[in-house]
């Protein structure tokens, strides 16, 4: 028994205007180094599609940021530092931003070099490396080891050296030298009498009140 041949729906077209192919979905995982997935979650396998209302921001928000960029001293002593980083750079030939991770050491290491103290170059670190684009930061581990070796050079350099102590005999001379009749001299004899007696700070006798002077005098 033959089989009646089967009917199909069709539609002639010209050669050039041929259906596109379905290619096979290329849709891959979108995965960075900062996402975190729990235990059976699939990771999203396309890209969201945002709309103007994920670009706004509220009048408060704005508000806000308006404060926060604010000039602040911190950003005037950073654009000063930044300036001079550029016209280093510019009388170098190295370029400033976004300057490589051996401009930023050599750059450094001339401060070093020049004497600056440590607490400064660590300011001007900070300025120059916040300066540079967020994928485009140089390194700090260099920079960060030779500052801390200068700080100990530093250190041993510019040591305060301590104020010898007061003798008996020099107590006795700086207290006879307070002239009595005026309120100055009965000031100052009373400062170091009360100072040496109970070992206070020049702060601690600055906070002193007159019934606490009273008290300690009549002890």
């Amino acid at each position: 028994m033959a089989h009646e041949p089967e009917i199909l729906d069709a539609e002639l077209v010209d050669d050039e205007r041929l259906p596109a192919r379905a290619r096979p979905s290329d849709a891959r995982p979108v995965l960075t180094q900062h996402t975190i997935l729990r235990p059976g979650e699939m990771p999203a396998t396309q890209r969201p599609q945002y709309s103007e209302r994920d670009f706004y921001v509220s009048e408060e928000t704005a508000r806000r940021m308006d404060e926060a960029a604010a000039p602040k001293n911190t950003d005037k002593n950073y654009r000063s530092q930044r300036g001079m980083f550029q016209r280093w750079c510019d009388q170098m030939g190295r370029v400033a931003n976004p300057c490589t991770t051996a401009t930023y050491v050599e750059y450094i290491a001339g401060m070093i070099a020049r004497g600056y103290a440590p607490s400064s170059i660590r300011t001007h670190k900070s300025a120059i490396r916040s300066w540079q684009p967020d994928d485009a930061k140089p390194g700090t581990s260099v920079v960060n080891g030779m500052i801390k070796e200068y700080a100990k050079e530093w250190g041993k350099r510019n040591r305060v050296k301590k104020a010898p102590a007061i003798t008996d005999a020099m107590f006795r001379a700086m207290v006879a030298s307070c002239d009595q009749h005026h309120p100055i001299g009965i000031r100052d004899r009373c400062a170091l009498i009360l100072g040496r007696g109970n070992l206070h700070r020049r702060i601690e006798l600055a906070d002193l009140i007159c019934p606490q002077v009273e008290k300690i005098s009549s002890v």
